[in-house]
């Protein structure tokens, strides 16, 4: 394995992070220490109820010894205090702060200040200004912003306040980054938004009903419910209202017009009650805004990124029109119900121009001559896309102790396209082998219908827990294809020509079941066994069939059996295991072991069966999570999984659609084996509130399906999947963010450091052929605030990455990105507003045509009006310079592929927009 070198950045980042685990450990490890423990309960002096997430800070002459938030029962727990006097003083928006002096005495572990109470006093304006609750604490794993510390606009909506966040990015097509990870889920109170859009939560709710921003890992429904750590994990962004924004009905209704044939229209309606909840969302435009949210955020964002390359509005140019429905309810105390239905139809044009550079062996020539490939494609593709999803949640609690839950859905999707693609290749000598031309027209409709179900039940005994789950997934998928190729070498050869019409349908079928059991029991206060059981049956069939179509009548067709083809495939994959967790004040840890079997059954034609294995796997499993103090968090996970091959890999058949580029599948292909450790590290300064993110990624995994590729002295590809012996990946984020205040401005300012290392491998003309791929990049953000009135926020990105092949006896020059960002939010005369962003990317070491400097601007002056600034125009200028475009590098283990889309550009919007509240 090759040296990988860090920055001076990362390496003070990794020392900082290893001292301060060594340090946590350090603690650990000294059992004579005479610490004690402080514990009380916090309690509203009305209502008598647990006030929870209250700001508690312990001090000790003058000086700041921990802070934490009150737990949602209103208890608060300090832990490893040495003997001495204290303060506890608890704070809370709208309470009088209280004061608690104790003592600790030398004697004794812990010290309980019995029930605290809270009493409440009316708010002033200088209360407020002296005691703001801070922009962001950590508590546990979990970190809170809170939303009143950020200065949005009237009309503002969640994702203007998550563009002003240290640690979060927000991108142009709804994706969310927290500490360099991907946000994969939003919640709003706890419980997951209507439908699967992430944005219909984000670009919909106003920013005026939002309490707090919570980030955290989301731990599965069975570790909540059970208490065991199964290690799953799920970055979660949960969206805290305050109490008015369940009582208070918003939505936006907006139209907009400009040249050129550009329209944006749509409408929305919301209440998020406590028991009953409504959403309504419909749009429609030509502006490359797809989902079912109304594109109305007049915040900052930035552009999504591909290999650290700017891209706008997904590569295409896109029509699109959608609509959701979402209810939700409480049915008595026992039964929560929740159904969304959503519908779109998208109409897209896309227009691609493709280089690929293929490495060679040496040993390996072309034209007589030693030599790589460079083959360049320019595509044209239109397609009509038409989807519909039901979703429902239904969760059912009859008692304390039991808990069912069932998330049906159905999904229908048809899709019709036409694509037509020229292609030459040539060698690195610019000696061309052959060129050629494929038109394909096509229909796909499928469905698919899937279900989740689970019971959960606990006993008498605490920590005694019985709980089942099933998954259930029913799918079907026809697709016809009409396919008219021409191909032909080049001039140096002898001339070789091919002629291809076919008419191809195909059928995809798949049924999969899966029960799991799991029970836990205690085996005292501290300690806890589970023993589970997975049991998953899949059965997926596929059938191909060609018939060539005669060029004079198009209506003679002749099958072609060479290419038609039956395939089933049958997998039984059980798996039994247990896990034990120790839980105690300094730490926890949970160890699993489990022995997995899978049994695979294929068959080809109209029976004749070509595979029949079975394979067996140990997956052991580790989580230690360290009670680090100081607001610091540290977890270590051990986890491995494997994966059975897919039918599309394993189906012995021969697809010919591009005869420059052939596939075939490979029925000895074996499963995957991956062995994964991740390390993640929080820490909060609780009086700078400075934080720190670290994450670190190995893995490394067995039998990899790879591809083999093979080249004919005329330039033909034949490709096929392989397993490799191995490949390797390490990937690490550091993420730094501190808020500041001076005179008439305040801020914060962020950093971001990612490294990233693979080792992959692919096979070439039959030799074996490793790739090494090098990526850095480093990201640098700062928002400030001046006069609580303007706005500015100034980001830049800098990334390096460099990739060799062991096989190529030539360089791959490194490719330098930069992207430079700025925006600014500004109140003009008469009640304008400016909002403006300006990003400038510049690229180095591509391929001459794909080494630009280009600036994306745009700007949007808006004025609001009507009985409580509920009305607003807005004339927005997209793309000011008409420098926009979309430039995607993807390096695998054997080409490197550079591709420019085209993509909306230049265009001006005039609307109006209702804000409903």
């Amino acid at each position: 394995m090759r040296l990988v070198l860090l920055t001076p950045i990362s390496y003070l980042s990794l020392v900082y992070w290893l001292l301060a685990g060594t340090h946590a450990l350090g603690q650990l490890s000294q059992p004579n220490m005479a610490t004690r423990s402080v514990q009380a309960l916090v309690l509203d002096s009305v209502t008598r109820q647990p006030l929870a997430q209250a700001t508690a800070q312990l001090i000790r002459v003058d000086s700041l010894v921990a802070q934490h938030l009150t737990e949602s029962n209103g208890r608060v727990l300090f832990t490893r205090l040495t003997p001495g006097a204290y303060q506890l003083v608890v704070s809370f928006l709208g309470y009088r702060t209280l004061v608690c002096p104790f003592r600790l005495a030398t004697t004794g572990k812990s010290h309980d200040l019995g029930v605290l109470v809270m009493v409440t006093r009316p708010l002033e304006l200088t209360e407020i200004t002296i005691r703001k609750r801070p922009l962001v604490s950590l508590h546990k794993d979990t970190l809170i912003y809170e939303a009143s510390a950020v200065r949005t606009s009237a009309n503002a909506v969640v994702d203007d306040i998550l563009s002003k966040l240290p640690g979060l990015d927000v991108y142009n097509d709804g994706l969310i980054s927290a500490q360099g990870k991907t946000v994969q889920r939003i919640l709003v109170d706890g419980k997951p938004y209507f439908g699967t859009d992430g944005k219909q939560a984000t670009r919909t709710i106003p920013a005026h009903l939002i309490d707090q921003i919570q980030v955290f890992d989301q731990r599965s429904d069975r570790t909540v419910f059970s208490g065991l750590d199964d290690g799953q994990r799920i970055r979660t962004i949960n969206i805290v209202l305050k109490p008015t924004g369940h009582r208070e009905r918003f939505g936006q209704q907006i139209g907009g017009i400009g040249p050129e044939g550009r329209y944006q229209v749509g409408a929305g309606l919301n209440q998020l009650g406590v028991k009953r909840q409504f959403s309504f969302v419909a749009q429609t435009n030509s502006i490359n805004q797809s989902g079912y949210s109304l594109p109305i955020s007049s915040g900052r964002q930035i552009n999504s990124l591909v290999d650290n390359v700017s891209t706008d509005g997904g590569g295409m140019m896109t029509q699109s029109a959608g609509a959701s429905i979402g209810f939700s309810d409480r049915l008595g105390k026992k039964v929560d119900l929740a159904t969304t239905y959503q519908t779109g139809a998208t109409a897209t044009q896309l227009h691609q121009l493709t280089n690929r550079q293929t490495f060679l062996p040496p040993s390996f020539s072309v034209d007589s001559l030693q030599s790589d490939l460079a083959s360049s494609q320019q595509s044209m593709t239109t397609a009509r896309l038409a989807s519909h999803l039901l979703n429902t949640r239904l969760n059912v609690q009859p008692n304390a102790q039991t808990i069912i839950r069932l998330n049906p859905s159905l999904s229908i999707n048809r899709a019709e396209r036409h694509s037509t693609i020229t292609s030459q290749t040539f060698t690195d000598r610019q000696s061309l082998l052959n060129q050629g031309m494929t038109v394909t027209r096509s229909n796909d409709a499928s469905w698919s219908f899937a279900n989740t179900g689970s019971w959960m039940h606990r006993f008498r005994r605490a920590g005694q827990i019985l709980s089942l789950s099933t998954n259930s997934s029913l799918s079907r998928q026809h697709n016809q294809s009409i396919n008219q190729s021409y191909f032909i070498a080049g001039d140096r050869l002898a001339t070789t020509s091919i002629n291809q019409y076919q008419y191809a349908t195909q059928y995809y079928n798949q049924v999969s079941n899966e029960l799991m059991v799991s029970y836990t029991q205690p085996l005292h206060s501290q300690q806890t066994i589970e023993f589970r059981y997975t049991g998953l049956t899949d059965y997926s069939s596929a059938a191909r069939s060609v018939a060539d179509i005669d060029s004079v009548n198009s209506n003679r067709l002749a099958a072609n059996d060479s290419l038609s083809n039956q395939y089933r495939n049958r997998i039984i994959n059980q798996r039994l295991g247990l896990s034990w967790q120790v839980r105690s004040t300094r730490f926890s840890y949970a160890i699993g072991f489990d022995i997995q079997r899978i049994n695979q059954r294929s068959t080809v034609g109209p029976g004749t069966a070509f595979l029949n294995r079975v394979y067996t796997n140990v997956i052991p499993s580790l989580l230690i999570e360290p009670r680090l103090t100081n607001n610091r968090a540290l977890q270590l996970q051990y986890q491995t999984y494997s994966v059975t091959p897919s039918v599309a890999q394993l189906q012995p058949v021969v697809n010919i659609t591009n005869p420059l580029v052939i596939y075939a599948g490979n029925p000895d292909l074996c499963p995957e084996y991956t062995h994964t450790i991740t390390v993640n590290y929080n820490q909060l300064n609780p009086t700078t509130y400075r934080s720190l993110y670290a994450v670190l990624i190995t893995g490394f995994t067995a039998n990899r399906i790879v591809t083999a590729t093979t080249v004919s002295p005329i330039g033909v590809q034949t490709i096929h999947p392989v397993n490799s012996a191995g490949t390797v990946v390490v990937d690490g984020t550091v993420s730094t963010g501190k808020p500041f205040q001076a005179r008439f401005l305040e801020g914060q300012v962020s950093s971001s450091t990612t490294l990233k290392y693979s080792s992959g491998v692919s096979y070439l003309a039959t030799q074996l052929n490793v790739a090494h791929t090098i990526m850095l990049s480093q990201r640098l953000g700062l928002t400030v605030h001046f006069w609580k009135k303007v706005d500015v926020n100034l980001s830049g990105l800098a990334s390096y990455q460099s990739v060799t092949y062991s096989l190529s006896s030539q360089s791959v020059p490194p490719v330098v990105n930069v992207q430079l960002s700025a925006g600014i939010h500004y109140p003009l005369v008469c009640g304008f507003q400016l909002t403006s962003d300006l990003t400038h990317v510049t690229l180095r070491g591509r391929p001459m045509g794909y080494n630009r400097h280009y600036s994306l601007w745009n700007a949007t002056i808006s004025r609001s009006f009507l009985k409580g600034q509920k009305g607003e125009m807005r004339f927005q200028a997209n793309d000011i310079l008409n420098q926009n475009q979309s430039l995607v590098r993807i390096v695998t283990n054997s080409y490197i592929e550079d591709s420019q889309t085209q993509v909306l550009k230049r265009y001006l919007l005039i609307s109006f927009v209702y804000h409903l509240r």
